[in-house]
């Protein structure tokens, strides 16, 4: 499994890395959704019959809770960035709310997949000392722990595999719709 800090210098973020990044965790996401077929294949690990929306059994397995302890800090250290961000600037709070609930979800369902996760108390980053430069720190690593995020997902399989999946997906995804955010808006040309 990857060890990718997110704590790394910011870099631009550019169309065509946040596209492929896209790509690689969809696709990984894809891969690993049928691990286990789907909930109407044979081997299915979906829904089945009344009362099926129980919680998962959570895993004791090594690998699992590791992997979802170290990306629990990853989300931690996320969350604690994006807070300090929108401290430092407040005009931001309500356009990066969205990611911040999106987190504090994610957290909560890796808890459920291996309930001793316990993770890193993440210290208060320091924060670029402009708002844009702020947003595209943000994005560069939301890309680079989607890169991680799909790695571990590919290797592993079944619910934790499509948990952490998703997460990949769902920081890729954040990632591109930051750059966008971050990127001055473009002068439409005169005629």
């Amino acid at each position: 499994m990857p060890t990718t800090s997110p704590d790394h210098s910011a870099r631009s973020l550019s169309r065509r890395t946040a596209l492929s990044g896209a790509v690689l965790a969809a696709g990984t996401t894809l891969l690993v959704a049928g691990c286990d077929g789907g909930p109407n294949l044979p081997g299915g690990g979906g829904p089945k019959g009344k009362g099926a929306s129980q919680p998962p059994t959570p895993t004791v397995d090594p690998a699992v809770v590791a992997a979802v302890t170290t990306i629990a800090g990853h989300l931690n250290q996320l969350s604690a960035r994006y807070a300090a961000t929108t401290r430092r600037y407040p005009a931001l709070a309500t356009k990066l709310a969205v990611a911040t609930k999106n987190h504090a979800t994610q957290l909560a369902k890796l808890k459920a997949i291996a309930s001793s996760v316990t993770p890193t108390t993440a210290k208060v980053p320091v924060i670029p000392a402009t708002q844009a430069a702020a947003i595209t720190d943000l994005a560069g690593r939301e890309q680079a722990l989607a890169i991680a995020h799909a790695t571990t997902a590919a290797s592993l399989s079944g619910e934790p595999a499509r948990l952490i999946g998703s997460i990949a997906a769902a920081e890729s995804q954040l990632a591109l719709w930051l750059g966008q955010l971050a990127a001055p808006p473009k002068k439409k040309a005169q005629r």
